[in-house]
C-alpha cells in the first residue's frame, strides 16, 4: 500500500526528490533536449463519459439544468430550438426525451428551475401568464398531468424556492405579494397553497432560508423586527404559531447559517455580538443554544503581533456523531476542525494544521463518503486541491488525494459528489480545462482519474448539474461539438468473490505486504442463529475491487462503506467455502429470517441488529451497496457454485438494521 505523506512535511520530501533528481540527471550526462516528461499524475478512464441525448440536433446547446430522478425517470430544464426553456423528462432506457409541457407556448420560456421529486410527484417553479409560481407534474408526466399549483401572486412572482417535503406537504418560501417572503405550504391534492409562518408581519417578509426537516418540525433561518435566528414550525404550522428558538444576538442579528443535523442536534454558525462567529448547537427540547467552544486561544508566547478573529465555522458536515468544520483561531489559520460528543471545548479540536504556521489551507466543500471526509485545501505548495481524512480523523489519518495540477497551480476541486463509493468531481489541471473527475477507494492518487478530456484541448467541458441512479452519473456537459447537452458516465465497481470452490483444496499465494487486512480493535461479529463468532478485519478496496483471497474464518469490513455501528450501511462480508474445501462462517447465511439477530461487539457494547431483508441477488448485482439513513449491516456471500462453469450463480444479501445498543459486563 502507498505510503501516506502528512503535509507540511511534503516539503522536505519534495526538495529532497528534486536535489535526486538533479544528481541522476548530472551523473548519466543525458542532455537536456532527450528528457522525455513524466506521465501525466491523474490518467484517463478507460470508460469515458457518453452522450445520453443531443436534444438540439447539431452544435446549438440545449443547456439542460436541474437534472433530477423521479424513479427511474430523469428530469431537467433545457430548450431545443422549438420551445424556451421548459420541462422535459427522459425515461429508462434514456434513449429519447420527451417535453412534458410546453408551459409558456411556442418560443416563449418558462424558465423552469428548482426541479424537486417527492414520491412519485415533480414540484418546480415555472413562468406563464400569471408570473413565476409553483408547479407540479403526475404520473405519466405530460402535458394533461402538469399544472399549476396556484396563483399565489396574483399581481406578480411568487417565486417559490427551497422545497422541504414533511409527510405529503411540500413547504417552500414564497412572496404572496402581501406578507413578503414567508414560508408556504400546498397538501393533497396541491390545489391551494396555505401560509405557514408570518416572522415579520408586513410586506418586507423574513425571507426564510435553510428550510431542515427534523420529524414533524421544520427548522428554518428567518429575520424579524430584532434580527435573524432559528424559528420552528410545528404541525398544524399556522400563522402565528411559529417558534423562536434562538436569541443568540445581544444587539443585532446572529447571522446564522450552515444549519446540519446530528441525531436530533442541530449544529449551526452564529455571532452572538461579542465573540464573533462560532459553533452553537441546539437541542431539544429547542428552546436556546448552546455555544460549542470559542476556540480563540491565547497565542504563542514568542508571538509578538496577534489579531484575534472569530473563528468562522463555515461547510459544517458531519460523519455519524462526529461534527467538522472549517475554522479559523487566528495564528493557525483557516484549518479543518473536528467536534466529538459530548461537543465541548475539550472535544473540539484540530484535525491537522495542514498549512504549516500562520497560512491558511482554508478547507471547502466538505464531503463526506462513508467514513472518508474529503474536502479541497491548499497547503502552500501544490496550491488547493482533493484531501481527505479518515478515521481517527487526525493529522497522521489526514493527507492529499492527488495533485491533479502537477506544479501548473490549483487544480481547484468542485462540485464534490458522492455516488456509492465513488467520489465525482470537477477540476482544472492547468492544462486541458474544467473537466470530470472520480476517485475510488482507497482514494489515493492511483485510484483518482480524469473521466476524459470531453472538450479536447485547453477549452473546458463545465460538467454539472448532477444526477446519479444506481452507479450511474448523469450530468449536463459540452464536448464543443454538440453543444451543451446530457452526459454519462458508470462508477467503476468490482464485487468482492466471496468463496472458494467447495469439497477440494484451492492453492493460495502468501498475502503481498500491501494487501494486508487491517486490524479493527477487536471488533466481533455475532450470528446467535447460525453459532458464527468471528473477529472482523478491514479490507482496503484497490482500483480492482476488495480481495478476500485471505480473509479465511475472519469477516471482512468492506472500507469505502459505512464505518460498522456508524449511520449508513455498513458492508460485512466472509467465505461460504474455504481454500481447504471446508465450509465458511457464512455458509448458511441464507437460511437467515426477518427479525433474525446479528451482533456487532465494540467498545464495550453490543451492537443489536435486527435482518430486515434476505435477498438472493446476481453475482455482479450492486444492491448491496445502497445507501441507508440509520445504522444498518449488510452481510454478503457467494451461492449456488456451478461445477461446470466453475463459478458461484448468486449471492445472499441479508439486510440489518440497529434496533438497540446493550453495555457488555
Amino acid at each position: 500500500m502507498r505510503q501516506m505523506i502528512r503535509l507540511p512535511r511534503i516539503a522536505l520530501k519534495k526538495r529532497l526528490f528534486c536535489n535526486l533528481v538533479l544528481l541522476m540527471l548530472l551523473a548519466s550526462f543525458i542532455p537536456a533536449n532527450t528528457v522525455t516528461a513524466a506521465p501525466p499524475m491523474v490518467k484517463d478512464s478507460d470508460t469515458p463519459p457518453a452522450n445520453v441525448i443531443d436534444l438540439w440536433k447539431g452544435s446549438s446547446s440545449s443547456s439542460p439544468e436541474y437534472l433530477t430522478f423521479v424513479g427511474t425517470t430523469l428530469f431537467f430544464s433545457a430548450v431545443d430550438g422549438n420551445y424556451g426553456r421548459e420541462l422535459w423528462k427522459l425515461p429508462s432506457p434514456y434513449t429519447k426525451a420527451e417535453l412534458v409541457k410546453d408551459i409558456n407556448p411556442g418560443y416563449l420560456s418558462s424558465d423552469v428551475k428548482y426541479i424537486k421529486g417527492f414520491g412519485n410527484l415533480v414540484f418546480f417553479s415555472a413562468k406563464d401568464d400569471a408570473g413565476i409560481e409553483l408547479w407540479v407534474s403526475e404520473p405519466p408526466y405530460n402535458a394533461s398531468s402538469t399544472r399549476r399549483v396556484a396563483d399565489l401572486n396574483e399581481n406578480g412572482d411568487s417565486d417559490p424556492a427551497n422545497f422541504v417535503m414533511i409527510g405529503n406537504a411540500v413547504f417552500f418560501t414564497a412572496d404572496d405579494g402581501q406578507h413578503g417572503r414567508e414560508i408556504f405550504r400546498t397538501s393533497p391534492p396541491y390545489q391551494s397553497i396555505d401560509l405557514v409562518a408570518d416572522i415579520w408581519p408586513g410586506a418586507h417578509g423574513s425571507n426564510p432560508r435553510e428550510l431542515t426537516r427534523l420529524g414533524w418540525m421544520l427548522f428554518y433561518i428567518a429575520g424579524d423586527s430584532t434580527g435573524t435566528e432559528i424559528w420552528r414550525s410545528d404541525p398544524e404550522y399556522t400563522p402565528g404559531t411559529a417558534i423562536k428558538c434562538t436569541n443568540i444576538a445581544k444587539n443585532g442579528d446572529a447571522e446564522v447559517y450552515d444549519l446540519t443535523l446530528v441525531d436530533n442536534t442541530i449544529f449551526f454558525s452564529a455571532n452572538d455580538g461579542e465573540s464573533g462567529h462560532e459553533l452553537y448547537k441546539l437541542e431539544p427540547p429547542y428552546g436556546g443554544a448552546v455555544r460549542v467552544t470559542d476556540i480563540i486561544g491565547d497565542p504563542p508566547e514568542n508571538l509578538l503581533i496577534y489579531t484575534i478573529n472569530d473563528t468562522q465555522p463555515d461547510w459544517i458536515t458531519a460523519i455519524g456523531s462526529y461534527v467538522f468544520f472549517s475554522g479559523n483561531i487566528g495564528y493557525s489559520g483557516n484549518e479543518l476542525y473536528i467536534s466529538k460528543p459530548p461537543y465541548e471545548p475539550t472535544s473540539t479540536f484540530i484535525v491537522d494544521d495542514i498549512f504549516d504556521g500562520f497560512g491558511s489551507s482554508n478547507p471547502r466543500n466538505l464531503t463526506a463518503v462513508g467514513t472518508t471526509l474529503f474536502f479541497t485545501a491548499n497547503e502552500g505548495i501544490a496550491g488547493t486541491e482533493l484531501w481527505k481524512s479518515v478515521p481517527p480523523y487526525d493529522a497522521d489519518h489526514t493527507n492529499i488525494v492527488a495533485d491533479i495540477s502537477e506544479g501548473k497551480g490549483a487544480s481547484d476541486p468542485r462540485q464534490l459528489t458522492a455516488i456509492g463509493t465513488t467520489l465525482f468531481f470537477t477540476a482544472d489541471d492547468g492544462v486541458y480545462g474544467r473537466e470530470l473527475y472520480m476517485s475510488e477507494p482507497p482514494y489515493e492518487e492511483y485510484t483518482t482519474i480524469r473521466v476524459a478530456d470531453l472538450y479536447s484541448g485547453w477549452r473546458t467541458s463545465n460538467p454539472h448539474s448532477f444526477a446519479a441512479i444506481d452507479r450511474t452519473l448523469f450530468f449536463s456537459a459540452t464536448d464543443g461539438k454538440i453543444g451543451a447537452e446530457i452526459w454519462k458516465v458508470d462508477g467503476n465497481f468490482f464485487m468482492p468473490a466471496t468463496g472458494f470452490a467447495p469439497n477440494r483444496i484451492t492453492a493460495i499465494k502468501p498475502q503481498p505486504i500491501e494487501r494486508q487486512y487491517q486490524d479493527m480493535n477487536g471488533i466481533r461479529l455475532s450470528i446467535p442463529n447460525l453459532r458464527v463468532q468471528t473477529d472482523v478485519v478491514g479490507v482496503l478496496p484497490s482500483n480492482k475491487g476488495w480481495d478476500l483471497t485471505w480473509l479465511w474464518n475472519q469477516a471482512g469490513y468492506l472500507q469505502g462503506t459505512a464505518f460498522p455501528t456508524y449511520d449508513g450501511n455498513s458492508v460485512i462480508t466472509a467465505h461460504v467455502s474455504l481454500p481447504n474445501g471446508k465450509p465458511g462462517p457464512f455458509a448458511n447465511l441464507s437460511s437467515l429470517k426477518f427479525d433474525d439477530p446479528i451482533e456487532i461487539h465494540a467498545w464495550g457494547n453490543s451492537y443489536i441488529y435486527r435482518v430486515r431483508s434476505v435477498e438472493r441477488v446476481t453475482p455482479d448485482d450492486r444492491s448491496a451497496f445502497r445507501h441507508e439513513e440509520g445504522s444498518w449491516i449488510t452481510l454478503i456471500t457467494c451461492q449456488g457454485f456451478d461445477e461446470a462453469s466453475g463459478e458461484y450463480l448468486w449471492r445472499t444479501v441479508i439486510r440489518a438494521a440497529l434496533v438497540e445498543v446493550i453495555p457488555e459486563s
